[in-house]
């Protein structure tokens, strides 16, 4: 069954179904595009947040690493509740992260970063245990232990002491080796010093009361000694488990940042793919319903025009008498197979006429009468029915003219909206990759802001680097300091203890007589010397001291100047992290504008592609219009033939 020989009626619904079809299918597609671009844009906004919580957690951690620092350098409780905050902070962070992708190795990085936390509450502890300063704990008992056995050897002042004098010096030796280089060799020497210092304490002949008293300070400085360099090890073994946490941590915290970043660079990839796609699809929905209703109006027209062809055809031989061809369309349920059916009784009338003018021939004069009167009545049969049917088929053909001016103009009208629409979509795309330089030279600058920020932090870092190392020197120098004032004060006594003998001597050789001049002369040179010796020592004491107090007055300032470094430093990096942050975003507004200029892009050469679809449809319209007036001009030329075909008959 072809389309021509369904009702015209029918035949204007399909192309309009075809129409509405396309459309519907163009909507379809449009809202299946914006809905998937919704979840993409989501997607990509949760997993942009779910970096920047990441990022956030990452400089958290770092700064609490600086918190612990400090603490270890300067024991401040203040940088005990930074740490909280800071590991707080990082914690919030990472419980942040909603990504079921990244939800795992956030809980993971969560759960190291209570290691962390737990093991720095480890080391405050012992710190505490330890003191804060000379005077607090463990530091402090020693302290104490110490200053408490060196009065008493003072007090006990006599030859036999200063061989004690001596093997505290060496026990005090150990001690300060131990504390400036940690190494538990100097635990055992320090214990060995003590059992030489007790054999000492045994063998002097001091009075049991100030012996007992020297036993019991010295157990007590061994146990002191003991518990603090116990406590000291355990401060150093938490700083190295707190640093082995860290440099797991922080890679960590790293790899999850590079995979949020991935998540997000993998959104926008499937955001712009699915605008590609939904351009691509609309367009192909566009040409696929321009091209189905053009087919369908070419077909109509070429199968109704091919069908009226024909039927002028058969009048035409029906016209000249010829009855023996078959009528075209005979049997349609529409105007032209009426048109066919009307002629179709036509031709068997014609053909029963002629029968009858066979078997009538020999009354030919009776019968002319009667078959004009038949011949009457079936022209008048004929117009009345082939009349109202060729009527109806110009009336269709004129709707059909009308529909195909309406269809030429709407495509002229789209066919200047395209313009304007594709002027507009160029303009955007000028602009568009105008805003690209500017937003890529913006880059460039802050990316050299950056550079030079990170700089600066570096530099800020180095010198803070140094002015610890000067801090430190600057303290060793302080307890070398300590260690010749001590030194001094031995050779003060040591001294003390020359004259006496020096002065027993000359007792002695005073006693001797003219015997023990020469000897007197000796003693009078080494008490000589012994004064020269406790004046030099007098100086060196005040020298000491001098360079004590200058020492403590560098390392408060070099603790300030390292304290303001570092502070400068820490604003670095602040200002570091910013720039970063805004050179990402700078980054991101870079691409996003070089995305947006290649849709516009996409949108001017599918809109090009509209016009050309236009220029088709415009086109196909013109065929159907001038189809239509040839089947308005194929219905008129019948019409005549009819009424001449129909006077022919009357006047026969």
């Amino acid at each position: 069954m072809t389309i021509a020989k369904l009702d015209l009626r029918t035949q204007l619904g399909l192309i309009g179904v075809a129409v509405l079809a396309g459309f519907a299918a163009v909507a379809a597609i449009y809202w299946f595009s914006a809905d998937r671009a919704a979840d993409v844009r989501a997607r990509q906004a949760a997993v942009v947040g779910d970096l920047q919580s990441v990022q956030n957690a990452a400089a958290a951690a770092l700064r609490a690493q600086t918190a612990q620092k400090d603490f270890l350098a300067y024991r401040n409780t203040s940088d005990i509740d930074a740490f909280r905050r800071w590991t707080e902070a990082a914690g919030s962070a990472l419980s942040a992260v909603d990504d079921p992708d990244l939800r795992r190795d956030a809980e993971a990085a969560a759960k190291r970063l209570g290691d962390f936390r737990a093991a720095f509450a480890k080391l405050a502890d012992h710190a505490r245990t330890l003191g804060l300063d000379e005077t607090q704990g463990l530091q402090g008992a020693l302290r104490s232990s110490v200053h408490a056995i060196e009065k008493r050897l003072t007090e006990a002042a006599s030859d036999d002491t200063t061989r004690l004098q001596v093997d505290m010096l060496m026990l005090r030796r150990h001690e300060k080796d131990f504390m400036l280089r940690l190494d538990p060799k100097y635990i055992e020497r320090h214990a060995e010093g003590v059992q030489a210092f007790a054999a000492t304490l045994a063998a002097a002949s001091l009075p049991f009361q100030a012996r007992q008293d020297m036993s019991d300070l010295l157990a007590a400085y061994g146990r002191g000694f003991a518990d603090f360099a116990e406590g000291r090890l355990m401060v150093e073994a938490d700083a190295a488990a707190l640093q082995d946490i860290l440099q797991s941590l922080l890679p960590q915290l790293d790899a999850l940042a590079e995979r949020a970043a991935t998540a997000a660079q993998e959104a926008g990839r499937q955001q712009a793919e699915n605008e590609v796609l939904t351009g691509r699809l609309i367009t192909g929905s566009i040409a696929g319903v321009t091209l189905v209703v053009g087919a369908l109006l070419a077909v109509i027209a070429m199968q109704l025009s091919s069908v009226l062809t024909r039927m002028g055809a058969a009048m035409t031989r029906l016209s000249e008498g010829d009855l023996d061809g078959d009528v075209p369309a005979h049997g349609w349920r529409n105007v032209i197979g009426r048109m066919a059916g009307a002629m179709d009784v036509f031709r068997r009338n014609m053909t029963e006429v002629r029968r009858l003018e066979a078997e009538q021939k020999e009354a030919e004069v009776r019968a002319a009468a009667e078959r004009k009167a038949l011949m009457q009545r079936l022209a008048d049969d004929f117009e009345t029915a082939v009349g109202g049917l060729v009527a109806g088929f110009r009336g269709a053909s004129e709707t059909a003219k009308n529909h195909a001016v309406e269809l030429i103009r709407d495509a002229a009208d789209t066919s200047e909206e395209v313009v304007s629409v594709s002027a507009a979509a160029e303009q955007a795309t000028t602009n568009v990759q105008t805003v690209a330089s500017a937003a890529e030279q913006l880059f460039g600058s802050i990316a050299e802001i950056s550079r030079r920020v990170g700089e600066t932090s570096n530099l800020a870092r180095t010198a803070s680097t140094d002015a610890a190392t000067a801090v430190e020197r600057m303290q060793y120098l302080n307890s070398a300091a300590g260690r010749i004032g001590e030194v001094v004060t031995l050779i003060t006594d040591i001294a003390s203890q020359t004259n006496l003998l020096a002065l027993n001597a000359t007792i002695e050789a005073a006693r001797a007589g003219e015997a023990g001049k020469g000897f007197a002369v000796v003693a009078n040179e080494v008490k000589s010397l012994a004064s020269q010796t406790a004046r030099a020592t007098d100086e060196i004491v005040d020298q000491v001291k001098s360079i004590r107090e200058a020492v403590e007055h560098s390392a408060a300032a070099i603790g300030e100047v390292a304290s303001l470094v570092e502070e400068t430093e820490t604003y670095a990096t602040a200002v570091a992290g910013a720039v970063e942050e805004q050179s990402a975003a700078t980054n991101e507004i870079a691409r996003n504008v070089q995305e947006a200029a290649t849709g516009t892009q996409h949108v001017s050469a599918a809109v090009q592609r509209v016009s050309v679809k236009a220029d088709r449809t415009r086109t196909a319209a013109t065929v159907l219009e001038q189809a239509s007036e040839s089947l308005f001009d194929d219905a008129a030329q019948l019409d005549l033939r009819v009424r001449d075909f129909l006077g022919t008959i009357r006047h026969a």
